[in-house]
């Protein structure tokens, strides 16, 4: 008995994925929505058996894999330039404030570590994720794959970040599966991974519907959100600067990347887990 699937990797260009308090450790879970790296989730070190689902057990017989489909979300990438741009302008205003500086000696000498010419680009961090996620499933399906590559589709959306990716993703399945010859190229179609952008009903009922949000704003507008922004207000100690919901955000978004992408952030001592599994939930409704 066979289970017989088309041979297709796709890598989904959706605006997913990452973040840090003083023990480093301590976020590296799966806190940060679409920032969180591959690797908080699975543990990197895990040994991955070979062929480890070559065959399935399916009504009482042995199911023998012919192909795979593969979904792919890029891997961990910089921010794009609109996030840059918050998080310079934040910085800005808290450093003009003494009391602050005072507390947090930490922002005279922080700058943007994001530089704009990088915005949304694959990041070192995601090269890794791709190359041993390749490794991982060259592995897992060697004997469906081992020699074979050339037979498989491959499809990428037209951003770049997914591009690299696949690449990437490739040299790590070619090095568990080698095949001879150069690699291939990965098509560009948008119409599979990023079918919400075609689908009428999706953006007539989601992308263009006010009302989607509904929920997400009651949320924003309720005490839990308003808790964490008074708190972090405490912290920064100075009675004469006001912040808001947008700009804890953008300080959970530097801690995000910062922790992702360096494995460390100072930002991140303004938020306890409580704190991120809150704001993720808020993310998640958004």
């Amino acid at each position: 008995m066979a289970c017989l699937l088309q041979i297709v990797i796709s890598t989904f260009s959706f605006s997913f994925l990452f973040a840090i308090v003083h023990s480093d450790t301590l976020f590296k879970k799966s806190l940060f929505n679409t920032k969180t790296p591959y690797f908080w989730v699975k543990n990197i070190s895990d040994v991955i058996q070979e062929n480890e689902f070559s065959t399935a057990i399916f009504n009482g017989e042995t199911c023998q894999l012919e192909g795979l489909n593969i979904l792919l979300r890029h891997g961990s990438r910089f921010p794009t330039l609109k996030w840059i741009k918050r998080m310079t302008a934040l910085h800005s205003k808290l450093t003009a404030n003494a009391v602050i500086l005072s507390k947090y000696p930490f922002m005279i000498k922080w700058t943007n570590p994001f530089p704009e010419n990088k915005q949304g680009l694959l990041s070192t961090l995601g090269v890794e994720e791709m190359k041993i996620l390749g490794k991982r499933f060259g592995s897992r399906f060697k004997e469906l794959l081992d020699g074979k590559l050339k037979q498989v589709k491959f499809a990428t959306s037209f951003r770049d970040r997914t591009k690299s990716s696949f690449k990437n993703f490739y040299n790590g399945l070619n090095e568990a599966s080698p095949s001879s010859g150069p690699a291939p190229e990965a098509k560009v179609d948008n119409t599979k991974t990023r079918f919400y952008e075609r689908c009428s009903k999706y953006v007539k009922e989601v992308d263009d519907n006010d009302e989607i949000l509904k929920e997400a704003n009651l949320f924003e507008a309720g005490s839990k959100i308003s808790n964490i922004v008074q708190k972090v207000q405490t912290k920064l100690g100075a009675s004469n600067i006001s912040i808001d919901f947008d700009d804890v955000f953008v300080i959970h978004q530097i801690c995000a990347f910062e922790l992702g992408l360096n494995g460390q952030s100072d930002w991140c001592q303004f938020f306890n887990i409580d704190d991120l599994r809150v704001i993720s939930y808020w993310d998640d409704l958004e």
